[in-house]
């Protein structure tokens, strides 16, 4: 191995685990979001740009104001060849553009996700209850056992 790759490999494994992550929202909007009650995204821009700027889960454009925009600037060592504030006052990187929805509405989205995602395991779980009181069993024992069919788990 020449001293180069194990200078190189070094450096690389220097920073352990504690580099930053790319997708990261910058510092200074960070501090806007929280101030105001946001939460920040990173939304695919041309999908975005496809349904005219609407997002079915609630995501809005962000729009940097004025006042904090030279602030939002890309710093050095922060990834400046992949983030950028348009003239427009958007934040990009590549092809990702940043969103934002209040924390109440984002709260309310992940309780109702949660909520969805608990009643279908309570639905699949008493299918499974139904199937093993026919008979079923998942565990692939040697008895012959039926499969049960779609109308035996949601037959009353």
């Amino acid at each position: 191995m020449s001293d180069r790759s194990k200078q190189d490999r070094e450096k690389f494994y220097k920073g352990g685990f504690s580099q930053r992550n790319m997708l990261e929202i910058p510092e200074d909007i960070q501090a806007y979001f929280d101030k105001r009650g946001f939460v920040g995204y990173w939304l695919n821009a041309v999908l975005l740009e496809k349904n005219g700027g609407w997002d079915s889960r609630g995501w809005q454009p962000f729009t940097v104001p004025e006042d904090i925009r030279a602030a939002a600037q890309p710093k050095p060592g922060e990834y400046s060849e992949r983030f950028d504030v348009r003239p427009d006052g958007t934040v990009r990187r590549d092809d990702l553009i940043l969103c934002f929805m209040p924390k109440a509405k984002y709260d309310a989205n992940w309780d109702a996700i949660k909520e969805r995602t608990k009643s279908q395991e309570q639905l699949l779980d008493a299918a499974l209850d139904k199937a093993r009181s026919k008979g079923f069993t998942a565990s692939g024992s040697a008895k012959k056992v039926r499969r049960p069919t779609n109308d035996d788990i949601l037959e009353d």
